[in-house]
């Protein structure tokens, strides 16, 4: 064992001094490897947390630690909090499911349907409203970061008029691919001055209107539940957490590999360890500062 180990990761005379990781081969191994284990988390049967609630396979977001933020955001602002309502939850809700149902990434659907439709058959009548989208993002922290640096986002988010809010959070599949959306809605109600807000397309005023409640959702997370149901790990940080485990050990052999030849003097026609050590080091700064997701 401790000869294959050396074989692998020391420059000896058995790998031509050259840690065997670091031939082609190796890298292939590697990369195979990952790949593998990427594929096994996505086709294996669904992992259940403590608590006993299905693994949402894109995000570990949670509609609670949504307004949790949010309203953390709006106090940095000295502005007063946003209270959960759960018609416009409803509502972010129902928009939820039908940008899955009709296969869209959109604040109107293709039919032409907006935002405030599904507010205003929600019951909730308002002043003034407005909507945040977000997807595919790993954690509640980078998505809420991401709103504060978009201007529109920001301007909802920060709206001294609003006074409430409902959130969805929704996993399904969008074009195939397994994703979680998560839709916020804002507004403040009818007796309050109407006017509009500063977001651009993501703010406007409708007539008020009301309508029956549409049909509740399934597999959903909103400030309604009652139970926390945040996973205790999302495949997808998984996946980035083992790519990542990769590119440190291979990083760490060719600091090694670098060390031995210095010291042993040892003659060698490959490519500088310093090239590869910098590119490594700037994949690993990419991944790390990488928060993936998409805004509207």
């Amino acid at each position: 064992m401790f000869d294959l180990l050396a074989h692998l990761f020391t420059p000896r005379h058995t790998n031509n001094h050259r840690p065997r990781l670091l031939h082609p081969e190796g890298f292939f191994v590697l990369t195979t490897l990952v790949l593998v284990f990427h594929v096994f988390l996505k086709t294996t049967p669904p992992l259940f947390n403590s608590s006993g609630y299905v693994l949402g396979y894109a995000s570990n977001i949670t509609a609670s630690q949504v307004l949790q933020d949010i309203n953390a955001e709006r106090e940095r602002a000295d502005l007063k909090p946003l209270q959960n309502n759960a018609l416009l939850t409803q509502a972010a809700l129902s928009k939820a499911s039908d940008m899955f149902l009709k296969q869209y990434w959109a604040h109107s659907a293709p039919d032409g349907t907006t935002p405030w439709v599904f507010i205003q058959k929600s019951g909730y009548s308002y002043s003034i409203a407005g909507e945040n989208l977000a997807r595919d993002f790993g954690d509640t922290d980078s998505m809420v970061t991401a709103w504060m640096a978009s201007p529109t986002h920001r301007a909802n988010i920060v709206q001294n008029t609003y006074s409430d809010t409902g959130i969805a959070v929704i996993d399904g599949k969008y074009q195939g691919v397994e994703t979680t959306l998560v839709v916020q809605m804002f507004g403040a109600p009818a007796n309050k001055k109407a006017e509009v807000g500063n977001a651009g397309s993501a703010i406007a005023v409708f007539a008020k209107e009301s309508a029956p409640e549409p049909t509740p959702l399934r597999k959903v997370t909103s400030t309604t539940t009652t139970t926390d149901s945040t996973p205790t790990f999302s495949p997808l940080q998984v996946s980035k957490s083992v790519f990542l485990a990769m590119l440190g050990l291979l990083l760490a052999v060719l600091i090694y590999d670098m060390f031995v030849a210095h010291y042993k003097k040892t003659v060698r026609v490959v490519g500088k360890n310093l090239a590869h050590i910098a590119l490594f080091i700037t994949i690993i700064i990419i991944v790390i500062v990488f928060k993936g997701g998409s805004l509207l």
